[in-house]
């Protein structure tokens, strides 16, 4: 009876043991906070434009000497037969006739589209936009077109409130002085908000929610409620913006300010090298110059030294990455 017992109790512990690793298998597998497939490649991307380059998945997609090519970590490279395209964007590819079709059809679905101009910029927000000049195209994840619209100034960038019931237009000119403006659209296409600026030029907006403003100016920070100004926060010189709850950032040539919703400053501080770019992610501030990027956290300021020279940085979905010349890395 004794023996019976000793193995009954064997026999639990062994099984509680198993469940308990299938149990934190499955929370791994189902969490993103506590794994997180990552895309970190090797490879020789110096002769590559950005434009060129284009994560997705657990691989890169490139334009190499005008064929589609894909690379995955830790498998050979791969032409994409039939494919030539001669720009890349979050999930898509424009080719040399401005057909636009999807990077990996299976994502959505088969469909391309061909339009009638070749955009400098295509930005994926919950549309995508497509930006010439002052010449606006908006398509949905199908490739459907939502919209067409002209301004009388070239678009210098596009955003949208977090339900997609509102967007927001920046644009610049000049006339008899440099015309900056931000305008907000409902989703009827009725301008329901326009601020211009003479003196100072708009280099970023975006929604703290559906309604909330921030305006990002090279002097100043503004934040709007109700289509009122709240408050104005100044820097001068300010070259870089971004936004994402909880942190609003502005950089100058070398330094960096983390701010909050409440205009609470964070983090101040400056980097030994000029700033090409900053992009703010949930959670986490990602700063980058031409060897260096830093990262924010919330607690901490970490500096990272990549292999080779820093392109700039590319999105898919939530996910985002360091370009360099010899390598992609997830962040």
């Amino acid at each position: 009876m004794k023996y019976s017992l000793v193995n009954y109790r064997k026999f639990i512990y062994v099984l509680l043991t198993i469940v308990g690793i299938a149990v934190i298998g499955l929370l791994f597998y189902l969490s993103p906070e506590l794994v997180k497939k990552q895309v970190n490649l090797n490879h020789d991307f110096t002769n590559l434009e950005l434009n060129s380059i284009q994560p997705m998945g657990n691989g890169v997609y490139t334009i190499e000497d005008g064929k589609l090519m894909n690379y995955s970590s830790g498998s050979s490279s791969k032409v994409i037969e039939g494919d030539h395209p001669k720009l890349l964007a979050e999930k898509l590819q424009l080719d040399h006739e401005n057909v636009l079709k999807n990077l990996k059809s299976k994502l959505f679905s088969n469909k391309s589209v061909q339009i009638n101009f070749e955009p400098e910029a295509i930005i994926k927000l919950k549309d995508y936009y497509l930006i010439k000049a002052n010449h606006l195209l908006v398509l949905d994840e199908k490739l459907n077109t939502k919209y067409v619209q002209e301004f009388k100034h070239g678009i210098s960038g596009v955003f949208n409130n977090q339900s997609n019931t509102m967007d927001g237009v920046i644009t610049l000119g000049q006339d008899e002085f440099i015309n900056s403006a931000v305008s907000i659209y409902n989703s009827k296409r009725e301008e329901v908000f326009k601020l211009t600026f003479k003196d100072e030029i708009i280099l970023g907006a975006d929604f703290i929610d559906n309604e909330d403003l921030l305006i990002c100016t090279t002097e100043y920070l503004y934040r709007f409620k109700n289509g009122m100004l709240d408050d104005k926060n100044p820097m001068e010189n300010t070259k870089g913006f971004d936004f994402s709850k909880p942190y609003i950032v502005r950089t100058t040539d070398r330094s960096l300010r983390i701010q909050n919703t409440d205009m609470e400053i964070l983090l101040d501080t400056k980097v030994e090298e000029d700033i090409k770019g900053v992009f703010a992610k949930e959670g986490k501030v990602i700063v980058y110059g031409e060897l260096l990027f830093h990262v924010y956290d919330g607690t901490e300021f970490k500096t990272y030294r990549p292999d080779g020279s820093i392109k700039g940085f590319k999105k898919d979905g939530n996910r985002y990455y360091i370009i360099t010349d010899k390598s992609v890395l997830e962040v």
